[in-house]
């Protein structure tokens, strides 16, 4: 690790983490910065280089950078964003943390605005989100106005808000979850830092994670409705060819989501530094090259190592371990892991006889434990599950061809019968040729052919974790909620199949609702909300993710069980 400069400021209220991996080609977020309206002592900028570049388009703007750090990682190796903000982390003195877009514009409240919300309340994780344009004429970046980034070319602008910001029922994948992200640096390293653990490799992380980490802490996330980001279109900017972790198919790390599901707060693979500072220790002077990077990520981290890893979990259809496994829950505590059935209330102590619970000194130990242990029935279903999987891989060729099809029929139906419409805003250039729009639309359907795999896989993972725990708790293991169960689900594969295993007797028999879509579960959830003793539910994961909105505001499903 390398030291270009160090912060002088003695007492910065706000410190600003700012990421590079030897990518970015405009850094105008700091030329921004330069017209905040709060005196520049407020505030510190530190800069994370992952590899070794010292970026030439940061120079003209270093006089506003205060620590820039080069952490020199090889080559070789994924970028990890975790382990910068890591970094970032110990390196700041503000009591607030900012982590933000550096090739983004703010408007000169910015720095004021974060500040003022941290004053109002304590106990808060802070979002902003970001308006995004698409033009192309903006890049290289020319430092377009405010309105003009607005205007033509912005995709999620309705009425000054981002369309994020309105969204109620999906704010997860609505909105910009790594736009910029503010907390307490006390409050973080209190969390245990950003997690470093393999799945956050390459561009499916952000600090999201820790944000959800922070809502099982009991801080309130809380999203800005009058101040923004705003980005403009540059190359890469939605990550294509990059290497991407497990997500949902849909660019939320789904490792990130389970930790919703399950309430931990403890990041899987904790940084040492930051482990020193929650702990109060002092860290001396070789602290640097010993606790802050782990000599093994740079063997673990190397893309060939990576990419041979990702194809090993291709071909057994399993990801790394994190603290979800085969309807187990797994902790860590002080270098010893234990695990015990999610359905299960959490032992007390490792001596209940009653508790189910497993010990080991890895959780390589606690996996093998599990695996020893699976009922016989549980790895026929998950097969079952993996050629289910296939056959819809198969025919999703033919099938998404023959939907957009309908589709446009129907759209042009409906325009035919509402009679002329005013143009939108925003209407994407023409292509200069045929071979251009085959580019495109090959590009088009790579990108959607790569959310639905990942997507079958997010769904497959957690479908085994359902039929596992269901499976379990037909032997009378307790429920986190009494009374009658209804079990809420919206594939129609999963509806006759468990319908199928109960009816075998394989799986304990509960009523099963199936909503077909997001206005039949907008319309169903509405209607528990007004009932006086809503009932008992057992929710999908997918519903619990791509509604934790409309989940959240209802006050009368806080002992929902999820799988």
């Amino acid at each position: 690790m390398k030291f270009l400069k160090h912060s002088t400021r003695k007492r910065p209220k706000v410190s600003l983490i700012l990421l590079d991996w030897s990518v970015r080609e405009s850094f105008h977020l700091l030329d921004y910065l330069r017209r905040q309206s709060v005196d520049r002592d407020q505030f510190e900028v530190v800069f994370i280089e992952y590899y070794s570049r010292i970026a030439e388009a940061l120079k003209p703007f270093a006089d506003q950078v205060d620590t820039w750090a080069l952490l020199e990682m090889p080559e070789s190796c994924v970028y990890h964003k975790h382990l910068m903000y890591n970094c970032g982390l110990v390196f700041a003195h503000g009591e607030i943390v900012v982590l933000c877009d550096s090739d983004a514009m703010v408007r000169e409240s910015f720095i004021r605005t974060i500040a003022d919300e941290f004053e109002r309340e304590h106990k808060i994780v802070l979002h902003l989100d970001q308006f995004r344009n698409l033009r192309k004429d903006f890049y290289p970046f020319n430092y377009p106005s405010f309105e003009e980034v607005l205007g033509e070319g912005c995709i999620n602008n309705i009425d000054g808000a981002t369309a994020g910001i309105l969204e109620r029922l999906d704010p997860l994948h609505s909105r910009n979850y790594g736009a910029c992200m503010c907390a307490r640096r006390a409050d973080l390293i209190a969390l245990g830092g950003a997690d470093e653990h393999i799945d956050y490799l390459g561009h499916v992380c952000g600090p999201y994670e820790m944000t959800f980490r922070l809502i099982n802490c009991g801080f309130k996330e809380t999203w800005h409705e009058a101040e923004f980001l705003y980005h403009t279109w540059h190359p890469g900017q939605s990550g294509v060819d990059n290497y991407q972790g497990p997500h949902d198919g849909k660019q939320m790390s789904s490792t990130a989501l389970e930790a919703l599901v399950t309430k931990r707060t403890r990041p899987l693979v904790e940084n040492r530094a930051i482990r020193c500072l929650r702990a109060g220790e002092e860290l001396g002077g070789e602290w640097i090259g010993t606790h802050l990077i782990e000599e093994s990520y740079r063997r673990d981290w190397d893309r060939d190592i990576v990419t041979e890893r990702q194809a090993r979990e291709r071909k057994s259809g399993k990801k790394a371990i994190t603290d979800l496994y085969r309807a187990h829950k797994i902790t860590n505590d002080d270098g010893r892991f234990y695990a015990w059935r999610s359905t299960d209330a959490k032992p007390q102590a490792s001596g209940d006889s009653s508790s189910r619970i497993l010990e080991g000194g890895t959780v390589q130990d606690l996996v093998e434990k599990i695996d020893e242990a699976y009922p016989a029935f549980l790895r026929l279903s998950e097969r079952v599950t993996a050629f289910h999987s296939l056959v819809s891989l198969g025919l999703w060729p033919l099938a998404v061809p023959i939907k957009a099809l309908v589709r446009a029929v129907r759209e042009k139906v409906g325009q035919e019968n509402q009679g002329p419409r005013a143009a939108p805003a925003f209407r994407p250039p023409t292509e200069p040729s045929m071979a251009a729009r085959l580019r495109r639309l090959w590009q088009q359907c790579k990108l959607a052919w790569l959310a639905t795999k990942y997507r079958q896989a997010y769904v497959n993972r957690w479908e085994n974790e359902m039929i596992a725990g269901l499976y379990f708790t037909r032997n009378g293991a307790p429920w986190d909620a009494p009374g009658k169960k209804l079990l809420i689900i919206t594939s129609p594969y999963l509806h006759w199949y468990l319908k199928a295993l109960m009816v075998l007797g394989f799986l304990p028999a509960i009523r099963i609702k199936r909503l077909k879509g997001r206005h039949e579960i907008e319309a169903y959830f509405g209607e528990l909300a007004r009932r006086k003793e809503p009932e008992s539910l057992i929710l999908a994961r997918n519903i619990f993710t791509d509604f934790h909105g409309l989940i959240r505001s209802c006050p009368g499903f806080k002992n929902l069980i999820v799988f």
